[in-house]
Formats: C-alpha cells, sequence, structure tokens
C-alpha cells in the first residue's frame, strides 16, 4: 500500500492522515510513503486488489472508508466503501505512476 505524504494529505488532514497509518500499522499492512500524487483530496492512499489493477482512493478520512482500505490492505478485496472514494481517468493513471515510482 502505498500512502501519499504530500502536503495536503499529510499536513492539511494531519488528524485523518495519523489515524490511517496507526489502523494500518496495527494490522500489519506494509505502508510505503510517497511524495504528492497528485490527487490532493487527502489522505490519499494507491492499493493493489488481489488479481486487479491499483486503485487510487482519496479522502480517506471517516472510520467507515478507513476500515474498507485497512481491510483491502490484508485481504485484497475493495469493497464497497473503498469503490466509491476511487480516483478514475487521468488523475487516477498519474497517481498510479507516481506511486511505482515511490516503490521502485
Amino acid at each position: 500500500m502505498v500512502l501519499c505524504v504530500g502536503s495536503d494529505c499529510a499536513a492539511d488532514e494531519r488528524s485523518a492522515h495519523r489515524k490511517l497509518r496507526e489502523a494500518l500499522c496495527r494490522q500489519e499492512v506494509p505502508v510505503v510513503d510517497a511524495p504528492c500524487l497528485g490527487v490532493c483530496h487527502g489522505p490519499v492512499a494507491v492499493v493493489e486488489p488481489v488479481g486487479s489493477s491499483p486503485v487510487v482512493v482519496r479522502r480517506v478520512r471517516r472510520g467507515r472508508a478507513r476500515r474498507a482500505i485497512v481491510e483491502l490492505g490484508r485481504s485484497g478485496r475493495l469493497g464497497p466503501d473503498a469503490t466509491e472514494l476511487s480516483v478514475d481517468g487521468k488523475r487516477g493513471r498519474r497517481a498510479i505512476r507516481r506511486a511505482r515510482r515511490a516503490t521502485g
């Protein structure tokens, strides 16, 4: 899982960003920090469901969305709560490219 640490995602939404990171760490989901992913509606995470292409999820601020992301990191299945927050199109593809650069 790639977590954006750009200024709009991490600084402006410190509480939500911190809670998401803590929830992922509690469940032992590996997290890679990435510079700005260009979505800027944070916190933003890029996750790769099992057997599917990567998904960019934005505005992971509420508990329900946070739980969906943690479950996705653990099981590899994308639930409806994460699907409705996903970013498509050009911005989504650009964020995925940036996340892949951050992971090497």
